[in-house]
């Protein structure tokens, strides 16, 4: 069936395209992000299990609801991004510097297919050696909330897909 389908390119501006997909049965548009993001999910311990998750709080503006996801960005790099991108990246965003390797984790490689496509490096950040560094009053005037782990896996109160992806991934590093 794949041979039957036709695809042609209707848009593409270096980062997103456009492509129609056209068959017997098919007629599908499809956007895709040319570019890997990376997805960073800061967390915290408490008796050797995960405790709480620091999300950035945004704004949905087809709804007019806020929402919480993982810090993402766009990467420069075409392969795992390189750890002074990462750390510049949680220094730019929760004020932390002089990370150490060892609290840095490549948890794996998030995918979305449908409707779009785009594909997402994911890192989790412990901060528990941190931890006594952060304002938590300077997190919320920044955008990030602290939110309790198990409202990611548990309740399903969070209704991100990347953050939900990492959580489950973070929990298959740590186990």
């Amino acid at each position: 069936m794949m041979n039957d389908l036709t695809k042609d390119e209707i848009f593409n501006d270096g980062k997103y395209k456009m492509v129609s997909i056209k068959g017997d049965n098919v007629d599908h548009r499809k956007l895709v992000c040319e570019t890997d993001s990376i997805c960073i999910l800061p967390f915290d311990t408490k008796d050797g299990n995960i405790d709480s998750t620091y999300l950035v709080s945004s704004s949905d503006y087809l709804n007019g609801d806020t929402f919480n996801s993982c810090i993402t960005s766009d990467t420069k790099y075409n392969t795992d991004a390189q750890f002074s991108e990462v750390c510049k990246i949680i220094t730019d965003t929760i004020g932390i510097s002089n990370i150490d390797v060892e609290d840095l984790y490549y948890i794996g490689k998030v995918k979305h297919n449908m409707p779009f496509y785009k594909s997402y490096r994911c890192y989790a950040f412990s901060l528990d050696n941190y931890i006594d560094k952060i304002d938590e009053s300077k997190l919320k005037d920044g955008g990030i909330d602290k939110v309790k782990f198990n409202n990611i896996v548990n309740s399903g109160s969070l209704h991100d897909s990347l953050c939900l992806s990492c959580s489950l991934l973070l929990l298959s590093y740590l186990r």
